[in-house]
């Protein structure tokens, strides 16, 4: 059930940031937001032509294909995405086609103060129920305000870690990490000549129902830029709640080869206390990916994750391979074929199989 859930939450942030292997080291450059994920601006429109898509024509990367003409300090972006899953395991086998996202995202620039709203639909399962309601996974407001520094204030996702859409990945499901579990945030992101820092105080929900998360706390992550298309980090978050307090704290990276082979990699390290019973564990997990780009938009990649968040207990370590094939046909458009085998080592362990195909769009 914990990883229907999880599928269930692959909603796009849909952000890439791999393109660090062609010099956009921030996320800024293609995206309205600091972090990257959500609406993108006119420069990153003309990238997803010009280097991620196998083709595209004239005009094609526009917002409705160019037939609406927008202003230039507005942009405006749709969202679709569906995934079909199957799931093999010893005690459960199931597969399912699910319509994830259907969302609309706008951003309105005047003068150093840009404005983000979302507004799409939410699918929650409930006591057995599916139930469709309202959300807004991002709302906030930007203030450029020097060259350097862009203060953020409203509801988005914490700059942590790689920051990708992949919310099957170990890293992201066991760190909690993953989509809907946007908070109401503070956050400041200072840009040098090749270290960006970025500040993040997490106040909370505010009760916000749609949101899978319940903690506040502070994260900062560091980035350093050299040789013109490698990227190498550090994050570290401290979150509490009413049931526990815990700080993760770890590097990450994307080294590229000739910017068609090229690693993604983030391993992190969470020390945590549960408060009534006064546990406390201590564990790490890790998401690796080799991706080989063969032709212009078309992207198999393997993965490799590990993960074991208490040390002392052996049945919480767990290990995942897996192969996949991403594919970029043209602008607005990308596929995702995906296996993967889990090793659990829970009781005598046991292997589970998953297979991925996930379909995204956006206007």
């Amino acid at each position: 059930m914990i990883i229907v859930l999880f599928i269930f939450s692959i909603i796009s942030a849909w952000s890439y940031p791999e393109l660090v292997r062609y010099g956009y080291s921030n996320c800024i450059t293609c995206h309205v937001s600091p972090s990257g994920g959500g609406v993108l601006n006119l420069y990153g429109r003309e990238l997803s032509k010009e280097i991620l898509s196998t083709w595209g024509v004239k005009g094609e990367q526009y917002f409705a294909y160019g037939a609406v003409k927008l202003p230039q300090n507005v942009n405006l972006q749709g969202y679709m995405r569906a995934l079909q899953y199957r799931r093999d395991t010893p005690y459960v086998e199931e597969a399912r086609t699910i319509l994830m996202q259907a969302d609309l995202e706008g951003s309105y620039q005047s003068n150093k103060v840009t404005t983000v709203l979302s507004l799409g639909r939410q699918e929650k399962q409930l006591g057995g129920d599916k139930v469709v309601q309202p959300i807004s996974r991002r709302h906030y407001v930007n203030y450029q305000a020097f060259d350097s520094l862009i203060l953020r204030a409203g509801k988005f996702s914490r700059s942590f870690g790689l920051n990708t859409p992949y919310h099957t990945s170990y890293v992201q499901r066991d760190l909690g990490f993953g989509q809907e579990t946007e908070t109401y945030n503070l956050e400041a992101s200072l840009y040098l000549d090749h270290l960006t820092l970025v500040g993040t105080n997490i106040f909370g929900t505010f009760k916000d129902k749609t949101s899978y998360a319940t903690e506040s706390g502070q994260s900062l992550s560091a980035q350093y830029s050299f040789l013109n298309n490698q990227k190498v980090g550090l994050s570290t978050f401290y979150g509490r709640d009413e049931v526990q307090r815990r700080s993760i704290i770890g590097p990450w990276l994307i080294l590229n080869y000739k910017k068609d082979l090229f690693l993604m990699s983030e391993t992190f390290f969470q020390k945590k206390e549960l408060f009534n019973s006064g546990v406390n564990s201590s564990g790490y997990v890790s998401t690796n990916r080799i991706n080989y780009q063969i032709y212009r938009g078309l992207i198999p990649f393997f993965t490799f994750e590990a993960s074991q968040l208490d040390w002392s207990v052996d049945t919480s370590k767990k290990q995942s391979y897996g192969l996949g094939l991403q594919f970029f046909p043209r602008p607005h458009f990308e596929l995702i074929a995906s296996a993967q085998r889990d090793r659990y080592y829970i009781q005598e362990g046991y292997f589970s199989s998953l297979y991925l195909f996930t379909f995204n769009f956006y206007l």
